[in-house]
């Protein structure tokens, strides 16, 4: 005969089933939540500024980082320590947000567009900030984000590739596939239709962004994180070498002495770290000068006459210098108060709008690879992905200061999917120096 179980083992057993359910809801919670993150990754390079169907933006991941706040405010109620473990977020990035918010009060709002906009770009970006940071990537979820973000760059890559053709064959008067929705008077036409011609109806590559630039940094970022993948198969492998040989044409043809920087800080790194990197090293500059001689052939080198002349930086600093003599550079000058939206540096940017608290968070920015630089790891896994992320995060934060894409979206999916890493990693080593000092032999006095 079975005996009914007694009260405390039904007790137990009520726990246990609590449990259960409470596991499950909690798999349903981070499956709904990576859900609109990967979908976040995946939309923010479509992100095509100037460019509107009926008069509404094609900012499809705006869109989702709005919906995403629920579910966003519901993960933190569970878990929140993943936000607060955070120093970036709780020290740099809050501060500088609710300073720069408070700064409409007495901004000078000359800004193109007008700080409302620029304001709304800023919570974006904190918005994916602590979307990443909340996702608490650690080594397979990092994985996985690597995976979505290559992902993102497929139709980007697919347009510059709609983009090249175009230039050898010109069989398009404009050099975006989607002309008929840009905005007209955005750009500067400087060729019948053209936005960035180069030299002999060559025009740089900018696919589904702003600015080459921009885009070709973007580009190198996507190069650099694709060193993690590992095909097992022949196929997966040709196909990942198809896709970085993709990738290295692209950033070439972007330009851009920023992407090209950019991508050799971002290797030197990583093959100091990782010797395998050495041969993507070596490959790049293989196709640098395979497409130097293809173009010599072709009498288009002077496409490349940009690289080696002045693009107007230098002018813009010293006159940027000289409006900073003039302003306030402890309170700033407020949100918005940058003509033209940026001053191409990162700091005197962020200095010029806000002042002190602007250049703290500048620092905190800039201490991002160096941070990575100094963690401590696991595993043999978390210290290839650490290796990677520090050339990346050299590559993207010293792109960030040189040419100012701050407002974009995807320097933050980095910087926030790696932060992400760096604090999961960090718990497991304090949890496990932990166990060490609890398991420890207490020394017994003679």
């Amino acid at each position: 005969m079975t005996e009914l179980p007694s009260p405390p083992a039904l007790e137990s057993i009520g726990d246990a089933s609590l449990s259960v359910s409470a596991g499950h809801a909690n798999r349903r919670l981070t499956f709904v939540y990576d859900l609109f993150v990967h979908a976040i990754i995946l939309t923010g390079p479509l992100v095509v500024y100037g460019v509107s169907v009926g008069g509404i933006s094609l900012r499809f991941s705006r869109l989702l980082v709005v919906l995403s706040i629920p579910i966003l405010l519901l993960r933190l109620f569970t878990k929140p320590s993943l936000l607060l473990r955070d120093r970036f977020l709780v020290y740099g990035l809050a501060p500088y947000l609710a300073y720069t918010s408070l700064s409409i009060f007495w901004s000078l709002k000359v800004e193109t567009g007008g700080w409302v906009s620029r304001l709304g770009g800023l919570y974006e970006i904190s918005i994916l900030y602590v979307l990443l940071i909340v996702a608490d990537l650690n080594t397979n979820r990092f994985r996985r984000f690597v995976h979505m973000y290559l992902v993102s760059a497929i139709i980007p890559m697919l347009v510059s590739g709609w983009q090249l053709a175009n230039n050898l064959y010109q069989f398009s008067p404009s050099e975006l596939p989607f002309d008929q929705f840009v905005i007209a008077g955005h750009y500067e036409e400087l060729e019948g239709g053209r936005y960035f011609v180069v030299a002999q109806g060559f025009s740089r590559i900018s696919a589904t962004f702003a600015e080459p630039v921009i885009f070709s940094t973007f580009v190198c970022s996507v190069l650099l994180l694709s060193l993690l993948l590992h095909p097992k198969s022949g196929g997966g492998r040709a196909a990942l070498r198809v896709f970085q040989l993709a990738a290295l044409i692209i950033i070439v043809l972007g330009i851009s002495k920023l992407s090209l920087i950019s991508l050799t800080i971002g290797l030197v790194v990583i093959v100091k770290r990782q010797k395998r990197a050495a041969p993507l090293l070596a490959a790049y500059m293989l196709v640098l000068g395979g497409i130097f001689v293809l173009l010599s052939y072709y009498g288009l080198v002077s496409v490349f006459e940009r690289l080696l002349s002045g693009s107007g930086h230098y002018e813009l600093l010293i006159e940027t210098l000289r409006t900073m003599r003039h302003s306030d550079l402890i309170l700033g000058q407020g949100i918005g108060s940058v003509p033209f939206g940026s001053f191409h540096r990162f700091v005197l940017s962020r200095v010029y709008e806000s002042g002190v608290v602007g250049l703290i968070f500048v620092g905190f920015v800039t201490a991002f690879p160096f941070q990575m630089l100094l963690q401590t790891t696991t595993s043999a896994k978390s210290r290839e992905i650490n290796g990677i992320c520090v050339g990346v995060l050299f590559a993207v934060v010293f792109g960030l200061h040189a040419y100012d894409f701050f407002i974009h979206l995807w320097p933050w999916t980095v910087m926030g999917a790696m932060m992400s890493f760096y604090n999961s990693e960090s718990a497991l080593v304090r949890a496990a120096r932990l166990s060490s000092q609890v398991s420890a032999p207490v020394p017994v006095p003679t």
